[in-house]
């Protein structure tokens, strides 16, 4: 191989890691609790710093090279420059080299514990808004995924094996899709019935859209009732008028409490974590016992990273959005976007499991800006499955390959 070539695959290295670096700095700021001025200016240092840096040091490249200092010969101020040039280069490639080897084993890992049996049925939405990224090719902002996904459940018990539940994330409700694909989608979500219904944050992107959604929430019922909490994007409303609009629609919010519903003869405890947003989470020191003594527990989130309390509560399941699935999912790469602390770990999936806590992470119904490229928004409706009931059962089991995903 000769300089030349080497010479451009470091480059190409490099500016892999560069971009890997700066879209991690991203995501993970946007899974902090800051406020939404606070979030546009940091995405603005982000990505002038992002476009800023190639250029800076393509420009002192072009004109006192990047090569062997000579530190004796050479001003305090050009060899601090060469300094920060070359070591620059080496922490983008380093970064190149981290982020393939991560992806590399996820995939693998993705592989061997593929994702619960799910049946998927698209449904595409007309345009009813001028927005102009609605226009971009490939755009799949409109192109809604039924999904139904059975999952066995380690401590789930027999008598409520079968039990159904909707969940609904990231509705996002603003002029940019238009009210006639917000009616139009939870009208569909009221011919696929379910015991139990979960919305899980993020509901109301336009304070202006406020009086939207009695109409967009009037078909949405469940037998077990209806349920939600805020997410991030609820900063920018009035939570006592939002609250008193969904109650006057039926809803039931969970903000830091937990409830006791009663299913089949048995119970199951419900409860809501809004935070890092809206703190505190549900205190759990006075609900039943969790399973398999008392009764199984089901936690509304809406970040994924509360996964880790959701487990040290004993949840048997959790049901998070927030990451909206990546949002832009490359071939062989996955998911490009995911506001979280652990960066693109919770939009590669729609399953996590850790000891005996599931988590169901939604893609969402919609997004602040309506752009998703490889990862259509998605209504799931989830069958939990004893995974005593299932053992007994020759049917399919857990992990099966047998998925039609959501992206197809």
């Amino acid at each position: 191989m000769n300089d030349g070539a080497i010479r451009a695959l470091i480059i190409a290295a490099a500016a892999l890691g560069h971009g890997l670096l700066w879209l991690g700095a991203l995501n993970r700021f946007h899974g902090m609790p800051f406020s939404r001025p606070a979030i546009r200016r940091v995405n603005i240092a982000i990505v002038l710093l992002a476009a800023g840096l190639p250029i800076a040091w393509t420009c002192w490249r072009a004109a006192f090279g990047c090569g062997p200092m000579a530190w004796a010969d050479q001003a305090l101020w050009l060899n601090a420059g060469h300094l920060f040039c070359r070591g620059y280069l080496g922490v983008c490639i380093a970064a190149a080299a981290i982020g393939l080897s991560v992806g590399i084993a996820r995939i693998i890992a993705d592989r061997l514990a593929p994702e619960p049996p799910a049946v998927c049925r698209v449904l595409n939405f007309p345009r009813a808004a001028p927005h102009p990224l609605l226009r971009i090719p490939g755009n799949q902002s409109l192109e809604v995924a039924l999904v139904d996904r059975e999952i066995v459940m380690p401590r789930w018990p027999t008598e409520l094996d079968g039990l159904s539940l909707l969940h609904l994330s990231d509705l996002h409700v603003s002029p940019r899709l238009g009210r006639s694909f917000f009616t139009d989608a939870l009208t569909c979500c009221a011919g696929r019935p379910a015991d139990l219904a979960a919305v899980t944050g993020d509901i109301l992107e336009d304070p202006e859209c406020l009086d939207w959604l009695p109409d967009i929430f009037a078909r949405l019922r469940a037998p077990l009732g209806v349920y939600w909490i805020r997410g991030n994007h609820e900063l920018k409303s009035d939570s006592a008028r939002l609250r008193a609009a969904l109650d006057d629609c039926g809803l039931i919010c969970l903000s830091a409490r937990w409830l006791p519903i009663a299913c089949r003869g048995a119970s199951i405890v419900l409860a809501g974590n809004e935070l890092p947003w809206f703190p505190p989470a549900a205190a759990m020191d006075a609900a039943p016992a969790p399973a398999p003594l008392g009764p199984p527990r089901i936690a509304l989130l809406h970040s994924p990273d509360q996964f880790g309390w959701a487990q040290r509560e004993q949840f048997d399941l959790a049901l998070a959005g927030h990451v909206h699935g990546g949002q832009v999912r490359l071939p062989l790469f996955g998911p490009l976007l995911a506001p979280s602390r652990r960066g693109l770990t919770y939009a590669r999936r729609s399953v996590y499991r850790r000891g005996p806590t599931v988590m169901h992470v939604s893609r969402g119904l919609s997004a602040e800006w309506p752009l998703r490229i490889g990862c259509r928004p998605e209504v799931v409706r989830l069958i939990l499955r004893a995974a005593a009931t299932t053992a007994e059962s020759p049917g399919r089991a857990a992990g099966s390959s047998d998925e039609i995903p959501a992206d197809t």
